[in-house]
């Protein structure tokens, strides 16, 4: 017994160890940078499903068939290219009645539904689209996501931006203390999990990239377009302090 807790303290330890950096044996200074821009989204990528019920199952399906073709009707009204629209297979599942203690009873009926995803670039198209939506039977469960083209070139500047930012607030540190800054040991864009338990900030959490400054839904609103959205990268930075 005492050697499978040896080898199950062992393995804890491994786990802790690959997701944890040693703490430096010399002085150090533990910087946070950060960076963020304000931007006008130009694209969404939005979900909705379309479902049916029906106590026959041929029933449901061609319920959901037609309105299937309706939507593809309405893509084509828009200038959606197929490119950009995803259609998942269709998940069927059978509603029994049940008792009071949660036997299932017999078969009510069948409910069928299928989960569309789309990436519009024009948003215009988009207000466009979803309005048109509303009106269509058996459509709902609708969630957009706002982004930009540029993303990967906003976050590229903003790391580097967030860095600079890091090393600014370690400078000030060092020289506050009588110190001088060295070479940098270590630098993420995740929290280092022995530095915060040393200091006492083990339950702390990093603070993610937020995509969006204001829901894109608001009320019954859910045409609702952000006039930005934040972009925020940061990053955490350990740096050697040495004697001036």
């Amino acid at each position: 017994m005492i050697y499978k807790l040896i080898l199950v303290i062992a393995l804890q330890l491994f786990a802790y160890s690959a997701f944890a950096i040693q703490i430096p044996n010399t002085p150090f200074i533990y910087s946070e940078g950060e960076a963020e821009r304000e931007v006008q989204p130009n694209m969404v990528d939005f979900t909705f499903y379309i479902k049916t019920f029906d106590e026959n199952p041929d029933k449901a399906f061609k319920d959901l068939q037609k309105q299937s073709l309706e939507l593809k009707k309405l893509f084509k009204e828009i200038d959606i290219s197929d490119e950009n629209i995803e259609s998942y297979e269709i998940d069927k599942t059978t509603i029994r009645e049940t008792d009071d203690d949660g036997k299932q009873l017999k078969i009510l009926g069948y409910d069928l539904q299928q989960k569309f995803n789309l990436r519009l670039s024009d948003l215009n198209k988009y207000t466009l689209l979803m309005n048109k939506l509303f009106s269509i039977k058996n459509v709902s469960d609708f969630n957009s996501q706002f982004d930009v083209a540029e993303r990967k070139d906003i976050e590229k500047q903003l790391t580097i931006d967030a860095c600079a930012d890091a090393k600014t607030k370690a400078e000030v540190m060092a020289n506050s203390t009588g110190g001088q800054l060295g070479s940098v040991f270590a630098v993420s864009e995740r929290i280092f999990g022995s530095i915060e338990d040393a200091f006492g900030l083990s339950n702390s959490n990093d603070k993610l990239d937020r995509l969006f400054k204001k829901s894109n839904y608001n009320g019954d609103s859910i045409t609702f377009i952000p006039s930005s959205i934040n972009i925020k990268k940061r990053v955490n930075a350990i740096y050697k302090l040495s004697e001036k």
